[in-house]
């Protein structure tokens, strides 16, 4: 049990630590200035929405039922938003993995 919420903290941790510096590198427009963490934490949760609700809709279109909860060693979540919680926490990886072999 600990050892999920110690990977899970590790996770979002150096999720957010990529997504600030990959955001410090960007320029700012003429607008107000939000730091490089709190764009960090807003672009998480806005990629999880994301593919939370792309999924959702994926899943309604093809007819897929899902169980609305799942409980894993003493912890109830829903199974849709751990997988796009689980997707935005690897995108900047992704991102990182998919620029390097561009180059």
């Amino acid at each position: 049990m600990l050892s999920f919420w110690l990977l899970l903290g590790l996770a979002l941790f150096f999720s957010l630590r990529l997504r600030t510096r990959q955001i410090a590198l960007e320029e700012f427009g003429g607008r107000p200035r939000l730091s490089p963490l709190a764009r960090a934490v807003l672009n998480l949760v806005g990629v999880a929405g994301g593919v939370y609700l792309a999924l959702s809709l994926l899943l309604d279109f093809l007819g897929v039922n899902l169980p609305s909860r799942v409980s894993w060693r003493g912890i109830t979540f829903e199974p849709l938003a751990a997988i796009a919680l689980t997707f935005a926490l690897l995108q900047p990886w992704l991102l990182e993995l998919y620029r390097r072999l561009r180059r």
